[in-house]
């Protein structure tokens, strides 16, 4: 299946900027089932300085600077991408999830050296306390990993409300524990730190999410623009941006 893409970012400043520097991470990831057809970035004003680059994790970053007074900055990615289907993995018949976290144990061979640095703990993870609360009733003993995983993500859509008031970016997971309330961030920070308590290792990938446009009331569906987050086309799994 072929997605056109067009994802925009706007900032409106409240007083005259001279100069911004800026880095978009709005390219597509190349994946074995995803391919780049086209990609074009445009921003406007229009940049002095363009420099892309890649950065540690594989995502092509473009670096720009605005060197004109502006209070007004747009900048719209259009994207090309065809995504193929996969079989999904059988939950059941993955490795027991004990195993896996002995695959990341010191000395760590060659084969998962990269996936080993997502096993270290984060300072907004250090405290881990609290962790078991979530992991517990989902990880017994001799459980394959994928089962465990999904029993975890189902017990935080169950035990969790999506409330975008409760917390800010800078909410720590203790809190978010306590109050038992946050927004897809907090989810998804939360599952990586329980994962990560165990050995197990975890990160945050975005993308694009297709979901169905919301009904009109004529029964028809009704066209709704991209946003942003677990959210519209939202962001599925087009990869690190």
């Amino acid at each position: 299946m072929t997605f056109n893409v067009v994802h925009r970012t706007v900032y409106e400043y409240a007083s005259p900027v001279t100069v911004s520097h800026h880095a978009a991470r709005v390219e597509p990831r190349v994946l074995p089932q995803q391919q780049v057809k086209i990609f074009r970035c445009t921003s406007g004003p229009t940049p002095a300085v363009i420099k892309p680059r890649v950065d540690f994790f594989g995502n092509h970053v473009c670096g720009f600077s605005i060197q004109e007074i502006h209070r007004h900055l747009e900048i719209t990615a259009h994207s090309t991408v065809t995504v193929s289907s996969a079989t999904p993995p059988a939950p059941a018949l993955s490795p027991d999830w004990e195993g896996v976290v002995k695959l990341f144990s010191d000395p760590v061979s060659p084969e998962v050296v990269v996936p080993y640095q997502f096993v270290l703990i984060r300072r907004c993870c250090a405290r881990r306390r609290n962790w078991p609360i979530m992991r517990e009733k989902s990880f017994d003993p001799k459980t394959p990993l994928l089962v465990a995983v999904a029993d975890l993500n189902r017990r935080i859509f169950s035990d969790f409300k999506f409330d975008p008031t409760a917390t800010t970016v800078a909410t720590p997971l203790e809190e978010v524990l306590e109050k038992r309330r946050g927004v897809c961030q907090d989810f998804a920070h939360l599952a990586i730190a329980s994962l990560r308590s165990l050995g197990l290792p975890a990160r945050y990938v975005s993308g694009y999410l297709r979901t169905r446009p919301p009904t009109a009331r004529n029964g028809s569906s009704a066209r709704t623009p991209a946003t942003r987050g677990s959210r519209c086309l939202s962001r599925r799994r087009l990869g690190g941006f």
